[in-house]
């Protein structure tokens, strides 16, 4: 009975980040995502078919390089379509150029009468879409031919109706799953009511300017320069890491400031546990999964109102939101955080409640299952 189940399960063609773990280790938002989906009860309802679509290099190589790897992986994706003959197929899509490679998935898959779900992630590409007009007229007529536009918050949902003719019953909202147990153990677990001698800032993610590295880096240098007590630590690589050794050192920042580079789950979790604050003040998002992971983590966070985040968190409340590129209010609103421990205290309680309760993979992948069901009739 057992074999007879598993042959009965729905094939699912996943193209996204599933990296070789031969080589060396990868980082980044859509690893996390695609981890979790695989260690979570959503792989045990389908029979995943996996196509990864990350690059083998960070940063990213060069656009000829780029293109051949593409070329490499439509072919994949021809065969996998094939042979494999999945009845959904579940197509992640970050910036640009990722756009034009899963554009012709779609294409592809819908030659082939398969199911065709797209679920962009990066805040960027919305941003791309109306900056250029090759760009948008492409996914206007790529993206438009799937079957569902899964929306990681409202805004990429009025996106996807208003730019690409879908409804709100195709184009669903599944919230970012990232919020694992043992975030939600630390969050959990946390003394709230303890006041750490010298309170502890934490950013993941790349160190790029898009991120707000440099807008952070002023703003440290305006709270030393008020006799503010902290330490940020920045967990992460990229193009600004030289700049920021260079802004540390040239301001004597070294009691303030360190710099992690990109750091395992144990390290990341010890950072967790020892931090207080949590700042992301990006340029845009999708939904970050350093957010989700810093709320469910009991930590108080600021970060940029971009993408999907205003569509979830709320300002003073479990978050606090700044506009990009403002070095001024993220100075106000750190020196919020740090004045006003109970006000600190607040917001974090507040987020974890908040994570538990809507970005754990429990609640996400079951509504990403339902979504499968009904189509995969």
């Amino acid at each position: 009975m057992k074999k007879e189940s598993a042959n009965n399960k729905k094939r699912i063609l996943i193209v996204g980040a599933f990296p070789n773990q031969n080589h060396k280790p990868m980082f980044g938002g859509m690893i996390t995502t695609c981890k979790i989906l695989l260690e979570s009860n959503f792989s045990k309802k389908f029979k995943i078919i996996k196509l990864n679509s990350t690059s083998f290099t960070t940063p990213p190589p060069n656009l000829f390089n780029r293109s051949m790897l593409a070329g490499i992986r439509l072919i994949k994706f021809f065969f996998k379509t094939i042979y494999k003959q999945p009845h959904v197929i579940i197509i992640f899509v970050a910036d640009q150029y990722s756009a034009l490679e899963k554009g012709l998935m779609i294409l592809i898959g819908k030659f082939f009468y398969k199911k065709i779900m797209v679920f962009p992630r990066a805040g960027l590409l919305i941003v791309q879409y109306f900056e250029n007009s090759l760009i948008k007229n492409y996914i206007k007529f790529t993206f438009s031919k799937a079957d569902i536009f899964l929306s990681q918050g409202k805004s990429f949902q009025e996106f996807a109706i208003r730019e690409l003719n879908f409804s709100s019953t195709t184009a669903p909202i599944i919230p970012n799953w990232t919020a694992n147990p043992n975030h939600l153990y630390l969050g959990s677990t946390r003394n709230y009511l303890i006041n750490k001698p010298t309170p502890k800032i934490l950013f993941l993610g790349w160190l790029e300017d898009f991120k707000g590295v440099k807008e952070i880096l002023e703003g440290v240098l305006v709270l030393k320069r008020k006799n503010y007590d902290f330490h940020l630590i920045f967990a992460g690589e990229g193009t600004c890491k030289s700049y920021t050794n260079e802004f540390i050192n040239k301001n004597n920042l070294n009691e303030y400031i360190s710099l992690a580079g990109w750091v395992n789950e144990e390290r990341k979790l010890e950072l967790l546990r020892k931090s207080n604050i949590f700042i992301l003040p990006s340029w845009n998002e999708g939904f970050p999964n350093a957010l989700i992971e810093a709320m469910s983590s009991g930590l108080a966070c600021i970060v940029s109102s971009v993408g999907n985040i205003p569509d979830f968190v709320k300002n003073n409340h479990n978050c606090l939101l700044i506009k990009p590129k403002s070095v001024k209010e993220i100075v106000i609103s750190l020196e919020k955080l740090l004045k006003d421990s109970k006000f600190r205290q607040q917001i974090a309680q507040n987020g974890y409640l908040y994570a538990n309760s809507n970005f754990t993979a429990d609640y996400g992948l079951e509504l990403l299952s339902k979504e499968i069901k009904k189509i995969s009739h």
